[in-house]
């Protein structure tokens, strides 16, 4: 599956690519130099996306849920069946051990979407505290 499907199904289950008010993604090979771009904007942040996974390279693009500014960079790997996602952003923390990221949370909110992309990986990096 291309990035533009993977993110046509995380947007429909409520991941929004709103940064704080605008669209941050990255393009360069050496995850470096994020880009950003007014919200009204993200189809052409999209376009770069996906012309940088049929250039074989990996890309991403920061999504928040639904309304909340919870979220983080989601990675999207050149083999385009695997995603890479950091909680950077607002990172939901569990209530019996307020240092260690609460990654149910984030999977009920992305296992169906992924699934219906015919997504086979996620990975979370857990960098909180």
């Amino acid at each position: 599956m291309g990035v533009q499907i993977v993110l046509g199904h995380l947007v429909r289950a409520g991941w929004r690519p709103d940064d704080y008010g605008s669209v941050s993604y990255l393009v360069d090979p050496d995850f470096f130099d994020w880009q950003s771009t007014k919200l009204e904007n993200a189809t052409s942040a999209y376009a770069s996306l996906v012309a940088a996974q049929e250039r074989g390279l990996p890309c991403a693009i920061i999504l928040t849920w639904e309304n909340t500014q919870i979220g983080g960079s989601f990675i999207v790997m050149p083999s385009k069946d695997e995603i890479i996602l950091s909680p950077i952003i607002n990172p939901v923390l569990r209530s019996d051990h307020p240092l260690i990221i609460d990654f149910e949370w984030y999977l009920s909110r992305l296992i169906v979407a992924l699934s219906c992309a015919g997504m086979s990986g996620l990975e979370i990096f857990d960098f909180a505290g």
